[in-house]
């Protein structure tokens, strides 16, 4: 469950789309846009 881990929330799709439109509301989602590519990198 998300609310047991980071880690949970952020390998999951959904969790990953609502954290960023946390962020996004926080004036942050550059955080997860670099973070996204990263991953995308490691692939």
């Amino acid at each position: 469950a998300w609310s047991q881990s980071f880690d949970n929330l952020m390998k999951n799709k959904l969790g990953q789309k609502y954290f960023a439109e946390f962020l996004k509301g926080e004036y942050s989602d550059e955080n997860i846009l670099f973070w996204q590519a990263c991953e995308e990198l490691k692939r």
